[in-house]
């Protein structure tokens, strides 16, 4: 899956997987955001917004695994796809 990266996606998107996944810190759900979308980390996601023109498209592919993966990690609790990763 792709998605259309600009602040309020990723504002929008953050605010969707704190409902999905609401006994997970805040922190751990940008970091596995940003492993989601192909960053190292939470850091390298928000310099790359900075850098990219708000006039210019950037699309990102989206790795569900990866997210999931790095917020398991992270939170220590298997987070299992129950559909919101993809919805």
């Amino acid at each position: 899956m792709r998605i259309l990266l600009s602040d309020q996606i990723i504002a929008s998107v953050r605010a969707s997987i704190g409902e999905a996944f609401p006994g997970t810190k805040a922190s751990h759900r940008a970091e596995a955001l940003a492993a989601g979308f192909g960053f190292r980390n939470n850091g390298a996601l928000l310099a790359y917004m900075a850098s990219v023109p708000r006039h210019e498209l950037s699309v990102r592919d989206v790795d569900a695994a990866s997210f999931q993966a790095r917020l398991s990690e992270l939170s220590g609790i298997e987070i299992r796809d129950n559909g919101a990763l993809l919805a």
